[in-house]
């Protein structure tokens, strides 16, 4: 990742590279639900 900040009043720009992934979630209302840690 890279982020370059040029001037004081310029816009950050964030390079990286293509990320992705699979989510799977918690069923709401499931025990566990906010208490899981996740890795």
């Amino acid at each position: 990742m890279t982020i370059t900040v040029t001037g004081s009043n310029d816009v950050p720009v964030v390079t990286a590279a293509t990320a992705t992934g699979a989510v799977t979630e918690i069923t709401d209302g499931a025990p566990g639900e906010n208490a899981t840690t996740h890795s």
